[in-house]
């Protein structure tokens, strides 16, 4: 997988035309797209801290005055203020806790500014996810804000042997829509120590399960996912104080692999196709008939099932050689109906395994198309995938599997987060058609920031 260019891994590829920014640790607090006042400084981070709030615009600008206050609109057409609204958006950057009170730093998706307080219609514009971390401790959650003021619980961990005020962490946030526009999916992953070895914490699909108050914004259904992209995202503080670098945000494609090049160990067999790597075996625990190839014979229609008697079903891939892998895509059968509990571990040998998940995670619940895991990549030559029953029954039944990976374009210096070598363009790309000369350009003297902040 590629790295962003801060040299902070990606997850997942930046959609073609996707809305993208990337912080200027030298200067954000005037940097342009930024709206808010009030940073500090400390330590090489810009602060955040007391009664904050800030928002990152789109490209072309906020409006307030053309965002629309009707969430059915918003449903209808796909966005609230502008068609390149953000919607499907990996956001990471770095944290360092400066004043542990009781509070959280926070980052909302899928609203805009607002200041009306359960003044209809006004308030509609006030609907975020926001992911929420504790400044005194280890816990990590994710609330809807389905308008202002109307919160709800969706999910919430606390991280073992963690804790906020350690030292410097990064914070990684995917938020996208499924592929039919009916769920909304916020995975939270966790470096805690600098190192690009991002951890999922949290992963919470929204399919209309967790409020019942959205016909006050004109939702036809009062349960209303937040599927519509918004102009700003949030960065947020209430109390205490804490401090960001190197902060990114990209539109993706969040159903694609991660970014970069091929593997630079060369053969195309080490370079996953469409449907992902090829196996030279597939086993596993039982079958009923529905045997494991089935999840590799590209047909939905065929699946593998096993009976789960309390210790887990497997079905095990063999990749001929180790290769990196960093994503898996699971097809559940009946997914549209059930939630099915799983967990995902790669091996060297067949003997020593290392789990993927952070233990049994939940599918969506939602499809019955393939649904991406994803973690740091790692070189495996097996991959098991373990079943725990699902919502209705214990039976574990998979109809597709694709398993994926790449490794870092291994042309020195910065990689582009959508795929590839050399330096992402800075925000206003029209003002630069030699990259080769933007490092040497004075950023300060032309008016235009830099992206990198060299």
């Amino acid at each position: 997988m590629a790295n962003d260019v801060f040299g902070i891994l990606i997850l997942k590829p930046t959609a073609a035309g996707g809305e993208t920014f990337f912080m200027d640790n030298n200067n954000f607090a005037n940097q342009s797209r930024v709206i808010g006042d009030g940073f500090g400084e400390e330590g090489g981070y810009w602060t955040a801290s007391g009664d904050f709030r800030a928002n990152i615009e789109i490209s072309t600008g906020f409006s307030d005055d053309d965002c629309s206050r009707d969430q059915q609109e918003m449903v209808d057409r796909g966005y609230m203020q502008s068609p390149n609204d953000w919607k499907n958006v990996e956001f990471t950057c770095e944290v360092q806790i400066f004043n542990s009170a009781s509070d959280h730093a926070t980052f909302g998706f899928r609203g805009s500014r607002h200041t009306a307080n359960g003044n209809f219609p006004r308030c509609c514009t006030g609907c975020n996810y926001k992911v929420s971390v504790d400044m005194d401790g280890s816990g990590i959650q994710i609330r809807k804000e389905s308008w202002h003021v109307s919160y709800h619980d969706c999910d919430e961990t606390q991280i073992s042997g963690w804790q906020s005020t350690d030292g410097p962490f990064r914070i990684k946030i995917l938020c996208y829509n499924s592929s039919d526009n009916q769920s909304v999916t916020t995975q939270v992953y966790l470096d805690q120590d600098l190192n690009n070895n991002f951890v999922k914490v949290l992963d919470f699909t929204d399919s209309g399960q967790v409020n019942n108050d959205a016909d006050a914004c004109n939702c036809n259904d009062s349960s209303q996912p937040l599927v519509w992209g918004s102009p700003t995202i949030l960065i947020r503080a209430d109390e205490g104080e804490y401090g960001i670098k190197n902060l990114s945000i990209r539109e993706i494609d969040p159903f694609g692999s991660g970014g970069g090049g091929d593997d630079p160990g060369g053969g195309g067999s080490d370079t996953p196709s469409s449907s992902g790597y090829t196996t030279s075996g597939i086993t596993a625990s039982g079958d009923d008939g529905n045997v494991p190839s089935n999840t590799r014979d590209g047909n939905f229609s065929t699946r593998w099932s096993s009976f789960n008697n309390g210790g887990g079903e497997w079905i095990r891939y063999d990749l001929g050689q180790s290769k990196p892998v960093d994503e898996v895509k699971i097809a559940w059968f009946k997914g549209d109906q059930r939630v099915d509990d799983y967990e995902i571990e790669t091996s060297p040998n067949d003997s020593t395994w290392t789990g993927q998940t952070g233990g049994i995670v939940q599918a969506s619940g939602s499809t019955t198309g393939l649904q991406s895991t994803t973690f740091s990549s790692v070189d495996c030559r097996y991959v098991r995938v373990t079943g725990h029953g699902n919502t209705d029954n214990e039976w574990v039944s998979i109809t597709e599997v694709e398993i994926h990976g790449t490794a870092s374009d291994p042309g020195g210096g910065g990689q582009d987060p959508g795929g590839g070598g050399g330096t992402p363009p800075p925000e206003t790309t029209a003002d630069f058609n030699i990259m080769e000369t933007i490092f040497s350009l004075d950023y300060n003297a032309i008016g235009l920031c830099n992206p990198v902040g060299v």
